[in-house]
């Protein structure tokens, strides 16, 4: 195969590995009631099936892109999709939910691996005009798992159990896997670099970068959350059947889907900054309305909220990240990637952290099937509520950042 082909080849590789692990993301958070019930888990033991996936991920991303800097980001991608992908298959067959929790910490480091290398592996192999194109297509796969996951997972948890979920996550890690041998290729001799693990200059010393990544923590810490209390208060508080708490949820994410690749194109034409505040503003006005959900709103509003903050995060994600990535020389892309990655997970960790601490404090020893609406309800008021009050340091950052070279790079 070609250079110019096995580049090409690149894109759909890193798309399509995208598409898996927050499909099977997704899903899980559609399968978290039937999850509880199965293994008898408080709500405080449900919020660790997922915080325990993005701990082990928010440790490993700087170590790995260290590591990945020094000996090859395709061949750290390539070890994090098989770590991945095998305790995808080992996760079903938990016999406690705490090897539940156990195995997707395992899983975690996997995607860490991943997460690290793949926006390093884009953006190093297309030039610098169309990074912003290349970057809005991966988001978009991204995104597309976001929302194929909550519809699949909501009726394979319906009809065949949660545990098809990884089952069939697993089938796409095979392909994955399969694909990114063939295709990726092997890594160009590296220059080697004797950064430190976390590089504190280039948020000291680089304003562009700084704000940028400090946007995104903020971002990702006021926006995680909406998918898991929703999955709850459809099928728990509205009485929607899990495939069709799904096929609402959906909203979100197709909207992600369908406009960060126009946004990235976009990006690499007008200041990233303002697209990215813009949806930063979005992304606070739909938690402020989140936060007046009641057991008698009808679905269609909840819906329309689904709907604007997918389109606000849409608007926020692909160009701020395309900012990253051209704040920094070539020879730093994986350390800005894993530090991108970094924001994110601990955006997610920070999230999950503040609605488990209103879970135990509200919900106190509880099973979650003891939960009542009213306590319940109260819970997803003052979590939307914390995170729609985070959207105002974001949208600062975000537009107190400088300009960005539109189409330059180191």
């Amino acid at each position: 195969m070609t250079d110019s082909r096995k580049t090409i080849a690149i894109l759909p590789v890193i798309a399509l590995t995208s598409f898996m692990g927050t499909f099977l993301i997704s899903s899980v958070n559609i399968a978290l009631p039937a999850i509880g019930r199965d293994f008898e888990l408080s709500p405080v033991m449900l919020s660790w099936v997922v915080t325990s996936f993005l701990l082990s991920t928010a440790l490993f991303l700087l170590p790995v892109g260290l590591w990945a800097d020094r000996t090859g980001v395709k061949k750290v991608y390539q070890y994090g999709l098989l770590i991945f992908t095998i305790t995808t298959f080992l996760i079903p067959l938990s016999a406690t939910g705490t090897w539940l929790v156990v195995l997707r910490f395992v899983q975690g480091i996997g995607a860490a691996f991943m997460n690290t290398t793949g926006q390093a592996i884009l953006v190093a192999a297309y030039p610098p005009q169309r990074r912003g194109r290349v970057l809005g297509i991966s988001v978009s796969a991204t995104y597309m798992g976001l929302a194929m996951g909550p519809f699949v997972g909501g009726y394979l948890t319906q009809y065949a159990g949660w545990t098809t979920i990884f089952w069939v996550s697993g089938v796409l890690g095979v392909a994955a896997n399969l694909f990114s041998f063939r295709y990726l290729g092997a890594d160009p001799k590296e220059v080697h670099t004797s950064a430190p693990v976390f590089d504190v200059r280039m948020f000291t010393h680089n304003r562009l970068f700084a704000y940028s990544n400090l946007a995104a923590l903020i971002n990702y810490t006021a926006t995680t959350a909406i998918v898991f209390y929703l999955s709850f208060y459809l099928q728990q508080v509205q009485g929607f059947v899990p495939r069709v708490a799904g096929l609402i949820l959906v909203a979100q994410p197709l909207m992600m889907s369908l406009f960060s690749p126009l946004v990235g194109r976009l990006s690499d034409k007008v200041q990233p900054r303002y697209l990215a505040t813009a949806g930063m503003a979005m992304c606070s006005l739909g938690l402020v309305a989140f936060s007046f959900l009641s057991e008698t709103t009808p679905v269609a509003i909840v819906v329309a909220i689904l709907i604007w903050e997918g389109i606000g995060f849409a608007l926020f994600s692909s160009p701020n990240m395309n900012t990253i990535m051209s704040s920094v020389e070539k020879r730093n892309l994986a350390i800005a990637s894993g530090t991108a990655a970094s924001m994110r997970v601990v955006g997610q960790i920070v999230s999950m952290s503040v609605v488990t601490v209103l879970f135990s404090v509200i919900f106190g020893e509880k099973l979650m099937h003891e939960v009542t609406n009213l306590q319940f309800l109260k819970a997803m008021k003052w979590g939307f509520s914390i995170f729609a009050a985070l959207g105002v340091p974001g949208i600062y950052f975000s537009i107190r950042r400088n300009h960005s070279p539109l189409i330059t790079h180191h």
